[in-house]
């Protein structure tokens, strides 16, 4: 061995002495571990030959969002509840957004009315995680807070419940291989959502890879898989779903027994799309035969390209989106369509950039308006019924009402 080596082992031997691994990170480590050994010698094939392939002919821009939100600038460190300048106040006429639980890539908070955080969890930052979705169940309050969590990290998916005890939050994965998303998934999974039942008690993703699309639902009482044991947990494949990649956007109640999922796509279509889900007499859920998320047209307005959608208004058995974000020449707009004609309401154009009808938007309707972001960049802003807009004041790639 040279002198030369010799001091470069010395070095690496010192500098190893200085590292310190958070307490989460073993846990983290062990576990992605032994869901890799779960992998079989065919997949890790399969996967490697689509990872060289896309390598070769796919650009950057143009690959599924599974990684996470593209953010510059990461969240700084947790503050403490109360260590903040006081309230982000609103503009006058402004919305008031209401209590909610926002992300970046690694950081949750739980806001108040006022728009002051009051709890927040950090993933750790060697676990690399990133979060893909987040959805808090119906009937939680800012005290008592239940959520859905969806993160990826290595092409692999995780969901998380997220809760609040006392002052802290606190966010456990779902180790059961039943619960667990991208099960026996083939190459290029893409995992959309998570949404909750009407009722809170089921909830629901979308799986996207090479072999098809699918719907996955588990029953939630005290925790995932909890309740009816016919909600246990269902898998439904969607024979003739659309090719492009979807958003899972919410699950609404269209009449008793029966409910409306909705999702819209990545690409340029002008369309959402739309899929029904029933109540059996034992409390399950059930598709009717040959049930797909069937595409629904361009009402209301003319306005380019449907990116995200939000609320309902109800006519008898049809519930059509009180909301609708679009991208037409003019640039993005948010439709308010609840009473009377549609209205467009003009949005900041770098909200969704020059790729508008392509990036990741999404929206939630809120007590008076509506948040419409962009996860890539984690900018958002808030809409008014009245036309207000302002600028969401925080970073925020998911978000989701408490209430």
């Amino acid at each position: 061995m040279t002198p030369i080596e010799d001091r470069l082992r010395a070095s690496l031997r010192d500098r190893a002495q200085d590292v310190e691994a958070t307490p989460h990170l073993w846990a983290e480590v062990d576990r992605r571990v032994a869901r890799r050994r779960r992998w079989t010698v065919s997949s890790w094939v399969a996967a490697t030959a689509a990872a060289a392939i896309a390598a070769v002919v796919v650009a950057p821009a143009l690959l599924p969002d599974a990684a996470g939100p593209e953010i510059a600038d990461r969240p700084g460190p947790v503050e403490e509840p109360g260590t903040e300048d006081g309230p982000v106040l609103p503009a006058p006429g402004a919305v008031e957004p209401g209590p909610l639980l926002v992300a970046t890539d690694r950081l949750l908070r739980v806001l108040d009315a006022d728009g002051t955080p009051l709890r927040a969890f950090e993933l750790p930052e060697e676990g690399e995680s990133t979060i893909t979705g987040v959805s808090v169940r119906p009937g939680s309050t800012v005290a008592e807070v239940t959520a859905a969590v969806l993160t990826t990290a290595e092409g692999m998916y995780d969901l998380r419940v997220l809760r609040s005890e006392g002052e802290e939050l606190t966010l456990q994965v779902v180790d059961e291989p039943s619960y667990r998303p991208g099960q026996d998934a083939g190459a290029g999974l893409v995992v959309s959502g998570p949404v909750w039942a009407p009722d809170g008690t089921s909830l629901a993703w979308l799986e996207q890879d090479e072999s098809g699309t699918r719907l996955r639902t588990i029953g939630w009482e005290d925790g995932p898989g909890t309740g009816l044991p016919a909600t246990d947990h269902a898998t439904f494949a969607l024979e003739e779903a659309p090719p492009e990649r979807l958003d899972l956007t919410d699950w609404v109640a269209v009449e008793p027994g029966r409910t409306l999922i909705r999702a819209t796509s990545r690409t340029a279509g002008d369309r959402w799309f739309e899929l029904a889900v029933t109540r059996t007499a034992d409390g399950a859920w059930s598709l009717a035969p040959g049930a797909t998320l069937d595409p629904v047209g361009a009402p209301p307005s003319d306005d380019g390209p449907v990116r995200a959608l939000a609320g309902t208004v109800e006519d008898g058995a049809t519930v059509t989106p009180a909301w609708l974000v679009r991208v037409g020449d003019e640039g993005p707009v948010a439709v308010w369509a609840a009473t009377g004609e549609p209205r467009p309401i003009a949005l900041p154009g770098a909200l969704l950039g020059p790729d508008g009808d392509l990036v990741p938007a999404w929206a939630a309707e809120v007590e008076g308006g509506l948040i419409v972001g962009n996860r890539r960049t984690a900018s958002a802003v808030v809409v008014g019924e009245g036309g207000d807009v302002r600028e969401f004041p925080d970073p925020v790639a998911h978000l989701s009402p408490i209430r």
